[in-house]
């Protein structure tokens, strides 16, 4: 269990949703000016880029294995996937709701939040792109979203969940929405073999 633990980069994934949640805690809310490429100018909140560090090192640990070893070995891989991401998605939360029910600010929710929606672009991606290439793309999201994701009065437009304030509902429901299609796709793939 402890070599498991290593193997999908456990460790790793810890240390970066402890470092995402501090940074959420003491600057999230901090505003970083960004020019727009359509709409009005908008601000930036710190809490949404660093959901990044926990969301990349989560998908880091998927399938770091040969899928060689792994279909010898008769293992569903997809299952233990569909375990691991839910399980930090969950503890990512989980961290998140205790910090603001403590005092903190929304942006360990817009961190929280944010997490989960790049975790399921990444996972949503993975086959047409394969995991590195869509952990890159998932990086792109806020980026994308900070220079063409703002109308006009500084309000971010609907489709630009990672923008929106910790308590909107509609990025809410399209973080989670992302994140489990992505758990689709990955229960969907067809099983690699060997060749």
């Amino acid at each position: 269990m402890i070599w498991w633990i290593k193997a999908w980069g456990a460790p790793g994934a810890a240390i970066a949703t402890v470092t995402a949640l501090f940074l959420a805690i003491t600057i999230g809310s901090r505003e970083i000016p960004v020019p727009a490429l359509t709409g009005q100018a908008g601000q930036f909140v710190v809490a949404e880029l660093v959901a990044l560090l926990p969301a990349v090192m989560i998908l880091q640990g998927v399938h770091r294995g040969d899928p060689r070893t792994e279909h010898t070995a008769v293992r569903s891989g997809a299952v233990r996937v569909v375990a691991w991401v839910a399980v930090w998605v969950t503890m990512v939360w989980g961290a998140s709701a205790a910090a603001h029910l403590l005092g903190a600010d929304s942006a360990v929710i817009e961190m929280a939040r944010n997490t989960t929606g790049y975790v399921g672009v990444a996972l949503l991606l993975r086959p047409v792109a394969g995991l590195k290439a869509a952990v890159a793309f998932s990086a792109a999201v806020p980026l994308v979203c900070a220079a063409a994701g703002w109308r006009t009065g500084g309000i971010a437009q609907p489709w630009a969940w990672p923008l929106h304030p910790g308590n909107s509902v509609l990025a809410l429901i399209q973080a989670f929405l992302l994140l489990a299609m992505g758990l689709i796709a990955v229960m969907l793939r067809p099983r690699e073999t060997p060749g």
